[in-house]
């Protein structure tokens, strides 16, 4: 993603409260600190994305006390997208699909894979 683009993460935290995290961007790195631990996450893309792809390398989650490191091949397995963007699985990339009604923004959600997992976190 070339252009000034936003993510914003929305997660679930243990008491169902949804929250905004807010994002921290270094060249192709982006660091979302959150202030407490997710149950749900979700990836919601902004901007002018037509004809661009998402590349997501790796995913780290991590607190003081646990990590949870997700490869790029593996990113598909947790997130699941909306009608707004298309998976690729040779590229592990994700295209924003052209002609999306505006009101349905491209987002990245949890699957219940991941779901169980950051629970289980929790529950450490």
């Amino acid at each position: 993603m070339q252009q000034k683009k936003t993510i914003e993460l929305f997660f679930t935290d243990k008491n169902n409260k949804t929250q905004r995290a807010k994002a921290i961007t270094d060249g192709d790195f982006v660091e979302f600190c959150l202030n407490a631990e997710p149950i749900d996450i979700q990836f919601t893309f902004k901007g002018n994305l037509k004809k661009e792809k998402l590349f997501i390398k790796s995913l780290l989650l991590e607190n003081k006390d646990n990590q949870m490191f997700i490869e790029k091949n593996m990113i598909h397995s947790y997130f699941i997208p909306n009608k707004g963007m298309r998976y690729n699985n040779e590229e592990y990339s994700y295209s924003f699909l052209q002609g999306t009604p505006i009101q349905l923004k491209p987002t990245l959600s949890s699957r219940k894979s991941l779901i169980s997992r950051l629970k289980k976190r929790l529950a450490l």
